[in-house]
């Protein structure tokens, strides 16, 4: 099977063996390529690249892009649109640029790439923080669920406690847990959701709350000043399930525990709903 590359204007077929072929860079090398040679030599490729030989055109790419990084590999193929530029000033307007002024736009095209994409940074979504509690005779159960835009688990955990509490109060200890779970992962942009409208109209107005309520949320929500933005929402119990399952595995199970994508066996059908749910 034969392939066929077009560089600077020249083609070359390579693929065939016998008498009648050809190395890939013996043609590359030619008289009417000796100033593409000229503009790599200049830009550093080494000699057993250049004075190498080839049957086949994508061997000698395969070979060049194993030297390079990633982002010189880039550098690598901009030279060449380049060196082909070049041919067509000289096939179309009969000059042409020295190798040095070809290596030269190459690189201001480089640069001007790279400082496009850092003015233009992707934009990230937020991370969802679902956050629940129980209580069951005495016991505590807290469940907070950590996933991306598109519903895929990163981590999460259950916490267990004997102990008399107001649901709001178990509650108020689940967003603490939670928050201090995006923290340690640093998450920048979250949302956090719980299906306490207490607890999330207090977080909303907690600058202005006097009540002893309020008074605790702000100084759990003084951790708030460590992400770039946070967004509160309540959301019913049918959009809650996996937080509100953990709550019930850790009293259940009367211990602690942390995950991150290899969360529970148990939860797993659930997940799925919600993920199709928010899709």
């Amino acid at each position: 099977m034969k392939e066929e590359l077009m560089i600077c204007g020249t083609s070359i077929t390579s693929g065939g063996k016998g008498k009648g072929s050809l190395s890939f860079m013996a043609k590359l090398w030619g008289r009417e390529c000796l100033k593409v040679r000229e503009v790599l030599i200049i830009r550093g490729l080494n000699n057993r690249l250049l004075d190498g030989s080839y049957n086949r055109c994508i061997d000698w790419l395969e070979d060049t892009l194993r030297e390079l990084n990633s982002k010189v590999a880039a550098d690598f193929f901009t030279l060449l649109l380049n060196c082909w530029n070049n041919r067509n000033k000289m096939v179309f307007q009969g000059k042409e640029n020295p190798a040095i002024m070809v290596c030269e736009r190459a690189q201001a095209l480089s640069n001007e790439f790279r400082i496009f994409n850092l003015n233009d940074p992707p934009v990230i979504p937020p991370t969802l923080v679902n956050i629940d509690a129980a209580i069951l005779d005495g016991c505590v159960g807290y469940g907070v669920i950590v996933r991306d835009a598109d519903g895929f688990v990163l981590s999460g955990c259950y916490g267990f406690a004997y102990m008399s509490l107001d649901v709001i109060w178990a509650e108020l200890e689940a967003l603490s847990i939670g928050l201090k779970l995006a923290e340690t992962m640093k998450i920048s942009k979250l949302i956090m959701e719980s299906g306490n409208g207490t607890l999330t109209n207090t977080v909303k107005k907690c600058e202005n709350d006097v009540t002893i309520l309020g008074r605790c949320v702000k100084n759990e929500c003084m951790v708030l000043r460590n992400f770039e933005s946070v967004h509160f929402n309540w959301v019913d119990r049918r959009n809650n399930e996996v937080a509100d399952l953990l709550c019930k595995l850790a009293i259940k199970n009367k211990c602690d525990l942390y995950f991150k994508m290899d969360y529970p066996l148990e939860i797993h059908n659930v997940i799925i709903r919600e993920a199709i749910k928010r899709g």
